[in-house]
């Protein structure tokens, strides 16, 4: 889930899909998204940071002042995860 996520984020992001993800399907159409090429490295490197990090749920956020930039991902918890209150 992680990973999808990732990638339709990098998707959104730059407008493409690094190739070592697997096929992704991003809009209605037939075509597969754009590969990315060395055209899109400023991109990728200057969104690394959103790309690598979560934003927290709204719980945990309570417990941050500030903002926190991340990838917004629906995904369920791993069942080794272990969230403290």
């Amino acid at each position: 889930c992680i990973t999808e996520c990732r990638a339709l984020t990098i998707f959104k992001t730059c407008g493409c899909i690094p190739f070592f993800y697997p096929p992704l399907k991003v809009s209605d159409s037939d075509d597969d998204p754009r590969q990315c090429n060395l055209k899109d490295v400023k991109c990728l490197a200057d969104n690394k940071h959103i790309f690598s990090s979560l934003e927290p749920t709204t719980e945990t956020f309570t417990i941050y002042n500030g903002t926190i930039n991340g990838m917004n991902c629906d995904c369920v918890p791993s069942c080794t995860e272990q969230t403290f209150g």
